[in-house]
Parts: C-alpha cells; sequence; structure tokens
C-alpha cells in the first residue's frame, strides 16, 4: 500500500481535474461534489488494491480505468502487458495499472496517456511504488499516433543508452561523403571540405554538424531515391541500436539503466508539459 503526503496530494489533485472534467459533477451543490469526490477516491484506492494483489499472486499486470462519470473498466493482462478498448475512455479519465518488474512509466504507457482521453496515467509495483503521468493540457494527438509516438520515446531511450554507455551513433565527414557519393559517385574521391563545395555548387547547400547534414541530405537529393531502403541505410542511429540491441536492454534492466529510463519520463514530462511524480528513486 501507499502512503505518504504526496501520493495522497496526488491522489487529491487528479480527483479534483477529473471531477471538474465531467459534466455530471457540474454545479454549486458542495454536498454533491463531496459524495462524487469520496465514491471516486474509493474506486481509485480499490483499482490500486485490484493492481497490487494481481502483481503479488502471480506477476501479471492488471489495467484499470476509473472514468469521471464513476464507471469503472478492469482488464487482466499478463506478464507484459494488457489493455482496454479506447471507446471505454472517457475524457477525464484515471488509469492505473501493474509493472511487474520494478519499472518506471514505459513508452507504450506515456504514447498510451497521449494518444487517449486519460487525464493521468500511474504504474504501480508490486510494492506499492508507483510512477506517475497527469496532463496539465490536453493534446491533439488521436488513437493513430500510438505507433509513431512509441517509436519516438523508444528510439530516445535507446539513445539515451547509448550515451551512458560510451557508444557513438553520431555521423562523421565519412559518412556525409558516401552519402553524398549515392547521387555524385565522384565525390568518394574528394575530401570533406571539397564534397561539401562540390554539392554546393550542384544545389545542395550543406551546414551545420555531420548529424545536421545528414538529415539535410535525407530530406533533400536522398528523397528523390527509395526512400525505405535509404532511410534504413543511413539512420545512423537506428543501425547503432540494432548493432548494440541486446547490450542496450541489459543496461537498460540494470539499476544505472532503471534511473535512465526515469530520466526519460522526465524529459517527456517537460517536452509534453505532462507533471511527473514517482516514489521509486
Amino acid at each position: 500500500m501507499i502512503n505518504g503526503i504526496n501520493f495522497i496530494n496526488s491522489i487529491n489533485k487528479t480527483l479534483q481535474n477529473a471531477v471538474y472534467a465531467s459534466p455530471a459533477f457540474k454545479g454549486n451543490n458542495a454536498d454533491t461534489f463531496e459524495r462524487k469526490s469520496n465514491q471516486l477516491e474509493e474506486k481509485l484506492s480499490y483499482a490500486k488494491s485490484k493492481i497490487i494483489d494481481s502483481l503479488n499472486r502471480d506477476g501479471t499486470e492488471y489495467l484499470v480505468i476509473v472514468n469521471p462519470d464513476g464507471s469503472v473498466h478492469e482488464s487482466q493482462g499478463d506478464a507484459h502487458k494488457c489493455s482496454i478498448p479506447y471507446s471505454c475512455i472517457e475524457k477525464g479519465a484515471v488509469s492505473m495499472h501493474g509493472h511487474p518488474e520494478k519499472l518506471p512509466l514505459s513508452s507504450g504507457d506515456i504514447a498510451g496517456l497521449l494518444t487517449s482521453n486519460c487525464i493521468s496515467e500511474t504504474a504501480f509495483t508490486f510494492d506499492g511504488k508507483y510512477s506517475k503521468l497527469t496532463k496539465r493540457t490536453q493534446h491533439n494527438f488521436s488513437p493513430s499516433d500510438f505507433g509513431s509516438l512509441y517509436e519516438q520515446f523508444e528510439k530516445e531511450l535507446c539513445l539515451m543508452a547509448l550515451d551512458k554507455m560510451g557508444i557513438d551513433y553520431h555521423y562523421s565527414e565519412e559518412d556525409i561523403i558516401e552519402m553524398c557519393a549515392e547521387i555524385f559517385p565522384i565525390v568518394q574521391t574528394k575530401s570533406f571540405d571539397e564534397t561539401v563545395e562540390y554539392m554546393k555548387k550542384s544545389g545542395q547547400t550543406l551546414n551545420g554538424t555531420p548529424d545536421e547534414m545528414a538529415n539535410q541530405l535525407k530530406k533533400g537529393l536522398l528523397s528523390f531515391k527509395i526512400l525505405n531502403d535509404y532511410e534504413r541505410k543511413y539512420d545512423k542511429a537506428h543501425n547503432i541500436i540494432m548493432a548494440n540491441y541486446e547490450a542496450i536492454q541489459q543496461y537498460l534492466n540494470s539499476s544505472e539503466g532503471i534511473i535512465t529510463r526515469n530520466e526519460l519520463v522526465k524529459k517527456i514530462a517537460d517536452d509534453y508539459n505532462l507533471e511527473y511524480e514517482t516514489n521509486m528513486f
């Protein structure tokens, strides 16, 4: 069970947000507001208990959605995932689920929050520790954006891991020459400065760092080629991630890697105007 003033305050803030978001709670009847708030708090407490019980019973995830109108939707998952249809989630809903491993909110959890009507997402561990994000503003993402957001967050996490592991994934001057040679094979024999000058005369001005130049090439000349093949070939970060994928996963599941996961959640919270709370660290 979770104790502490921080968690109580976070629940109270969620309750107020959820209640105010629901037309059912509009009006000036203070008794009705207090009664509805108490009922909702009881359901949030019920959700937390069900989630932690499931983790301690057999290590499986359990998901509970509490809508502002008081309706509750539950789903038993497995050791890796659980889900509820978007259609069950009303605007201002509170979502809670379990994490069998002691990890903060995942890329999928955050993408799910941003692309649903939920106002908050909380992940509990078997011992009652939690990681929670709450929306400060409404976002314009739709359920169809889930995949792209998930991939973006996972790539950011892997790049953070590569930084901590000391593995370089940035473009070099040699990479830029190789990319330019896809269009103009003659530059393969030129120096970096000669290549940049040759590309400028050919109508493609390259500026900034090699990373920035690579993006300019991918958006410019390389776009005339078959993008799927060339994007994959020249997405150096992606290729470095794939080459080191097992080592990255081992790192991310280590004690230091779990802290890196938490740093990603903080970064996304700042990027998307979310409030982040946790007692895991």
